[in-house]
């Protein structure tokens, strides 16, 4: 039963996050704080507001900021572009790097929780030695849209191809998927898809469709996780940028934040299948308990083409020690996640703005990637911020066995 306000609509092309209220909520604050119910206004309510808070914190912070421009419209004719903010010396050779919105619906947490860090850094002085990397909204235009993919209909996160590899290519099982959920029907008053789930369910089995739905295509560019025909605008920046914006770094540690895998609320750093096992014991010497998951175990990830962290390591910092997990935390079941990300494609391609289904899917999808539950967006909020403190301050031991004693035992240094 909800015990507060619940409403939500869309004002003109901006979409307005609510606060839900429940019982656990009420439970949740009453054994809380009152300073720490306060986070969730940090949770921005559309792309425009995170930009504008988020160069103000940076600016606030006593960051060097630059922004990205990119070439496609925004809502309203917004402009679109990905933020970039440094907190610490170029030349330093420790970076932590903290990244957001690389799935556009997904960007609100990431956002929060740089906008918290940065309010943490307005009172602090830099490490000559070590700085954090903030960027802000990598996919602005699916942030801004409320879509995962970007203005080509691109999941980023399946464009990152390595040298050699080219854009080609799906799992067989994709094509029916694809016929299956055709992006091109709305949604009609017969139209279930749990029923037409279930029965791609069982003819293919669940386990075959986790091994070719998520995993990336470069067939059906109207289809769900596309990674493209080309490098996308946001692999192009990064590519020609980053470097640039700390020339200094050969220890870097990257967090990139996302949600809607796992169990409610609970975080997971996915870290690449071909780490070493000191890279896994650093890890797991400062992360919480049993949180730091390789994405070949499949317990909470999957495998997938293209993702960011194997093309940063050997394309952007090939000399450096570079380390990358994604910050994953759970949302709702993978059914529901899909039916949303499903609705949300059918809109996108078939629908009017100012129809109503279109309306729904959109709230659909932003409340399944950022639930607005009060005790969610707190819990999450606290882990992803307690991660990135920790993660600083253990960025420049190297050293194993001084590290396993405990990340108290590490130099603070800035915070």
């Amino acid at each position: 039963m909800h015990c507060g306000v619940l409403w939500f609509k869309l004002e003109g092309t901006r979409l307005i996050l609510p606060v839900k209220y429940t019982g656990a909520d009420v439970m949740h604050m009453l054994r809380h704080k009152p300073a720490s119910a306060l986070k969730v206004h940090l949770f921005p309510s559309g792309y425009a507001e995170a930009r504008e808070r988020f160069l103000e914190a940076a600016h606030h912070a006593h960051c060097d900021v630059e922004s990205w421009p990119l070439q496609a419209p925004g809502p309203r004719q917004t402009e679109l572009n990905i933020d970039v903010a440094r907190w610490g010396n170029p030349h330093a050779a420790n970076w932590l790097i903290v990244s957001s919105g690389l799935h556009g619906t997904e960007g609100p947490f990431g956002s929060a929780v740089q906008l918290e860090l940065l309010n943490r850094l307005a009172s602090k002085k830099p490490d000559p030695h070590q700085g954090i990397l903030f960027l802000h909204a990598l996919n602005p235009f699916g942030y801004a849209w409320v879509r995962r993919a970007n203005e080509d209909n691109i999941d980023l996160n399946r464009n990152f191809l390595l040298p050699g590899e080219k854009y080609q290519g799906s799992h067989p099982l994709f094509r029916y998927v694809y016929q299956t959920f055709n992006p091109h029907r709305p949604r009609r008053i017969y139209h279930n898809f749990y029923l037409e789930a279930w029965w791609l369910i069982s003819r293919y089995s669940k386990a075959a469709l986790q091994a070719s739905l998520p995993v990336g295509q470069y067939e059906f560019p109207e289809g769900l996780f596309f990674g493209g025909k080309a490098p996308s605008q946001t692999l192009t920046h990064l590519q020609w940028k980053t470097a640039v914006v700390v020339p200094g770094a050969r220890n870097i540690v990257h967090l990139d934040f996302h949600t809607g895998l796992g169990k409610w609320a609970s975080g997971r750093l996915l870290i690449d299948s071909q780490v070493g096992d000191d890279d896994y014991q650093w890890w797991n010497a400062w992360a919480p308990r049993d949180m730091v998951e390789p994405v070949t175990s499949q317990s909470t990830a999957y495998l997938a083409r293209g993702t960011i962290g194997p093309w940063m390591k050997q394309i952007i910092f090939p000399q450096a020690n570079y380390r990358y997990a994604a910050a994953e935390f759970g949302t709702y079941g993978g059914v529901r996640v899909l039916r949303s990300l499903v609705e949300e494609l059918r809109s996108h391609y078939a629908l009017d703005p100012d129809d109503k289904r279109y309306q729904a899917a959109k709230k659909l999808v932003q409340e399944t990637f950022i639930p607005p539950s009060f005790a969610w967006r707190n819990s999450v909020l606290h882990q992803g911020v307690a991660l990135c403190e920790n993660a600083y301050r253990a960025l420049p031991v190297n050293d194993l066995q001084r590290l396993q004693q405990g990340v108290s035992s590490v130099p603070a240094q800035a915070y």
